[in-house]
């Protein structure tokens, strides 16, 4: 049995014929062809979306760790000048584009003459000024009015402490592109938690606590 093709035949073991003929076995045949180009899809369709989440939580974990190392690096100056250093954080934009960015600086510089760094474009800090569907995710001291407005800021004293309560908190860093409004979305935190200066880093858990899932 055979079915046609234009000019050429499939006999019934799916092999390729032209004028009744079977064609040389060399190469693949349509439905192995077919075959392929179906699984090709499918492994593509699943590995596809966990390599953009692996990506995702790379680059979270990545400005996490700057996040860290900037507090660290303000709370050093600060022991080392014997004086009050503070880490600045916000969100700008460059080239139209909008980022997170980063400063250390002595507190005597304002923010807005400190040298700003970027953190990875696809990452933004979790705030209801930024985005009003966020928790309030974010808790450090941050200037409201000004030309520094819209400033996060932790500062640390020539001890090494945080200069005041109010510079204990957190600020929590998501995927620009994630959903606000899902519980499962990936966190990442710098903590600033006793008035001694210790820092540490966390993600997102399952459950609240103080209203917020990033602790």
């Amino acid at each position: 049995m055979r079915s046609s093709i234009g000019s050429r035949d499939i006999d019934r073991n799916g092999h390729l014929t032209k004028g009744g003929k079977v064609a040389s076995e060399a190469g693949f045949t349509l439905i192995e062809v077919l075959v392929v180009t179906a699984m090709v899809a499918i492994l593509s369709a699943i590995g596809v979306p966990s390599w953009l989440a692996f990506t995702n939580s790379q680059r979270l974990n990545t400005a996490r760790e700057q996040v860290y190392l900037a507090m660290k690096e303000a709370q050093s100056n600060a022991k080392r000048d014997k004086l009050t250093w503070q880490a600045s954080f916000r969100e700008g934009e460059v080239d139209s584009t909008p980022v997170t960015q980063w400063a250390v600086h002595p507190k005597t510089v304002s923010p807005h003459e400190a040298h700003w760094q970027n953190l990875d474009p696809s990452v933004r800090i979790v705030d209801t000024d930024i985005d009003s569907r966020d928790r309030n995710e974010t808790t450090f001291y941050r200037y409201s009015s000004g030309v520094n407005e819209g400033v996060w800021r932790v500062r640390f004293n020539y001890h090494g402490h945080p200069n005041s309560v109010r510079d204990l908190g957190r600020l929590t860093l998501a995927s620009r592109n994630s959903d606000p409004t899902n519980r499962n979305r990936k966190l990442r935190c710098v903590y600033l938690s006793t008035l001694l200066g210790s820092m540490r880093t966390s993600s997102q858990q399952r459950t609240k606590k103080d209203d917020r899932y990033c602790y």
